[in-house]
């Protein structure tokens, strides 16, 4: 746990309970179960402030960046010039989510949920995929039902998701209805962690030879 210990005293002690971010004990979590698998194929819903503490855990890893604001965009690219970043946009609207839920469990959740993700996103399956972003809706964002539909499907075999404010009424139900059923789940705080113990789920290494 000493790389754990020393990337959360330089990157994340700082940001620790602030607005948006993750408390010390769900920093700590994500931490503890990145370094287990770093070097990996890492996948960030979101970027923000901690962004370089997910690229110094997963250093000599793959890590890829899925961002709905510019602006992050932007200021974590200057500040992090060898991140990979790519923009998204989310079209499923925060007001929309209990029909769009309902249609994912009638089976047609793809039409509403899904991202327009370029190919080299698809055609990895990642080994480890934390959801913290677009914001949701009472900071004027979408909401992750969208990112919560993508990473169980970009998700390798035995991959972690770690779900950032899934306490949320929208991230709650559709954490329930993505991962709860054959995924392993820890709780800290607000944060969730899945791990993946089903042979069947659908993911990109179905399509990778």
């Amino acid at each position: 746990m000493k790389k754990a210990d020393e990337i959360y005293t330089k990157y994340l002690a700082p940001l620790s309970g602030a607005s948006g971010c993750c408390d010390a004990h769900e920093y700590r979590a994500i931490l503890e179960h990145l370094t287990e698998r770093a070097p990996c194929r890492l996948l960030v819903f979101g970027c923000g402030n901690d962004s370089a503490a997910w690229l110094a855990a997963n250093e000599g890893g793959q890590t890829l960046f899925l961002e709905d604001s510019l602006k992050w965009a932007r200021q974590v690219g200057a500040a992090q010039p060898d991140a990979d970043i790519v923009m998204i946009a989310v079209t499923a609207r925060p007001e929309r989510w209990r029909f769009n839920l309902n249609d994912l469990r009638q089976g047609r959740g793809e039409a509403g949920l899904s991202l327009d993700l370029p190919d080299r996103v698809r055609e990895i399956a990642w080994d480890f995929v934390i959801v913290d972003g677009p914001m949701g809706e009472i900071y004027g964002g979408a909401g992750r039902q969208s990112s919560l539909f993508e990473a169980s499907r970009l998700a390798a075999p035995d991959s972690v998701v770690c779900v950032h404010d899934a306490e949320r009424p929208l991230e709650r139900h559709f954490c329930q209805e993505l991962f709860e059923s054959d995924w392993s789940c820890r709780c800290v705080g607000r944060l969730r962690v899945y791990q993946n113990t089903c042979e069947n789920i659908h993911t990109a290494s179905d399509q990778v030879s």
